[in-house]
């Protein structure tokens, strides 16, 4: 199933964005004892811009672990940003082919509650999709340059009114009438969504209607921003956020195995 209906009656639900080296700080720091509580990731990078890519399969509690599926968990991507060579490197061809069927078979998006809407990127590039629509994309493949499996990976919200070309390229960005459209039309209250750096770890856009949130400090060692992640409490799930600053790494540079344009823009 695509989207994972969470009715849980646990008392709290986290919903992070990345990055690997504080998942594990934080979820011990903050939820104990994490048995009451799931964790919602959506990273765009499990495997990328990481030190220690592979670390991140290595999950204790994957009953309370739901994984979705960012925009770089593509063939593409990976290459590009070197976890394809950092699978080679270490093991062989076969293994990366495994885990690119893996992340062919994650989930584009989490409805919890049937009240909030979680994804990697955002909201479409036209009105009238409905959460029966999310649920019938084959999302076991390569995701295509436009629709709605594009527009979950890597669309972006805007300030103004209306639709406008991606910054990025590829699917769109989306203004506070189209989110409300979409909430009003599939009886939700709000959706959360990664993507996007910003400087005090999340933002709040769209009359509270759309929430970014991005849990890599310091991103790439260069950006000076600050984490954070979201604890959704009680049956409203209201959202509590969290900030964190980074910590010390092990001194190996962010895409060690990217190729080389991509290396050149780490400079």
């Amino acid at each position: 199933m695509l989207i994972r209906q969470q009715k849980t009656k646990r008392k709290s639900l986290t919903v992070l964005h990345r990055k690997h080296s504080v998942v594990s700080r934080n979820i011990c720091v903050h939820t104990k004892p994490l048995k009451p509580t799931d964790v919602v990731y959506m990273p765009d990078q499990y495997v990328q811009r990481s030190r220690s890519s592979e670390s991140l399969m290595k999950l204790l509690y994957p009953e309370h672990f739901h994984l979705l599926r960012g925009n770089h968990e593509t063939d593409n991507m990976n290459q590009m940003y070197g976890f394809e060579g950092e699978v080679k490197a270490k093991y062989t061809a076969q293994m990366f082919q495994l885990f690119s069927e893996v992340f062919q078979w994650l989930p584009l998006a989490q409805c919890i509650n049937s009240k909030v809407l979680v994804m990697h990127g955002g909201l479409f590039s036209e009105d009238g999709v409905t959460l029966d629509d999310i649920r019938k994309i084959d999302r076991n493949r390569q995701p295509p340059d436009s629709g709605p499996m594009c527009d979950l990976l890597w669309s972006d919200p805007q300030p103004q009114d209306g639709r406008s070309i991606s910054k990025r390229g590829v699917s769109c960005q989306f203004g506070p009438d189209v989110t409300e459209r979409f909430l009003e039309q599939n009886k939700l209250q709000y959706i959360v969504r990664s993507h996007e750096v910003k400087a005090e770890g999340y933002e709040v856009t769209h009359s509270g209607k759309c929430i970014t949130v991005f849990s890599a400090p310091n991103y790439c060692d260069q950006m000076g921003n600050k984490g954070a992640y979201i604890h959704l409490r009680g049956s409203d799930l209201k959202p509590e956020f969290h900030q964190f600053t980074a910590v010390p790494h092990p001194n190996v540079k962010p895409m060690a195995y990217a190729n080389s344009l991509m290396q050149l823009g780490m400079m």
